[in-house]
This record gives C-alpha cells, sequence and structure tokens, in this order.
C-alpha cells in the first residue's frame, strides 16, 4: 500500500497544481486604457474577480461595447502559478477575436495583441494588431458604450 500512495503522490501533486494554476494573478484584474488615445483598435478592456474580460473598441461618438467572455491566464510552465500572460476568444456576428495579453514586469503595464478573423463575407482582409495599455484602476467601471451583437 505505501508503495502505491508513493507512486501515486506526484500525480495528485501535479492535480492539485494544474487546478490551482488556472486562478489568475490579480494583476489583471481592473481597468485598462489603451496608451495611444488615437487607437482605431481596442481604447479599453476590464477584467473582473470572475475572470471575466470587458472589450471596448475604437467608435464615435463612444466607445463599442464588444461584450464579455472568459479571460484565461497562462504561467510559463504546467506547475507555474505566477501567470503573466492570458488569452480570449469572441466570436461576433461579423468575425472571431483571439485576443492575446502579456503582463509587464511592472504589471501595471499590459501588451494586447488581437487577431481579426472575418465571418462575414465582405471580403475585408483578416489582420493583426498590437497595443500597449496602463492600468487606471483596480475597481472595474462600466462605461456608456454602443453595443456589438455576439454570433448567435
Amino acid at each position: 500500500m505505501k508503495v502505491l500512495l508513493r507512486a501515486l503522490a506526484p500525480v495528485f501533486v501535479a492535480t492539485a497544481m494544474v487546478t490551482t494554476a488556472e486562478a489568475a494573478p490579480s494583476q489583471f484584474v481592473g481597468t485598462w486604457v489603451n496608451m495611444n488615445s488615437k487607437t482605431q483598435g481596442i481604447v479599453k478592456f476590464t477584467v473582473d474577480t470572475n475572470m471575466k474580460i470587458h472589450l471596448y473598441g475604437a467608435c464615435a461618438p463612444t466607445p463599442c461595447d464588444i461584450g464579455q467572455t472568459n479571460f484565461y491566464t497562462n504561467g510559463t510552465h504546467v506547475a507555474d502559478m505566477n501567470h503573466k500572460a492570458a488569452t480570449a476568444i469572441y466570436n461576433l456576428s461579423f468575425k472571431q477575436m483571439l485576443v492575446t495579453f502579456k503582463l509587464s514586469a511592472n504589471s501595471g503595464r499590459v501588451y494586447m495583441e488581437h487577431y481579426n478573423r472575418f465571418t462575414d463575407n465582405s471580403g475585408r482582409q483578416n489582420y493583426w494588431m498590437g497595443e500597449r495599455f496602463r492600468k487606471v484602476s483596480t475597481m472595474v467601471e462600466v462605461p456608456d458604450a454602443q453595443r456589438i451583437e455576439p454570433e448567435n
């Protein structure tokens, strides 16, 4: 029995680490604004304590409400619980977006890349964009915004 327990101990430890590793670091939670005030991409995003992200795009006169989805954080290896990267996927009525995030060393900045694939037969070219954000609040704010409808 002791031999069996010794053999299974690493499996139990690895399972516990994987489960725990899915918890994101608190550095991502809050409101982030684009450092480029003239961006044509994402102007702001929020991450709440339930690991939901809400994106806002560059529209006039108010930002477009791209919507909320799951926010998945990642470490550098299976046992790394200090997550500094994350991803989110949006399926909108006219495009799909894969969004990646990387915390900077001081955790007050995030580098985001979003990859956009159009699904509406509009002929528009798929594109990606890299943008830098700074944290403005650890509280999640909900601004007025136009709503972009997700695909059903």
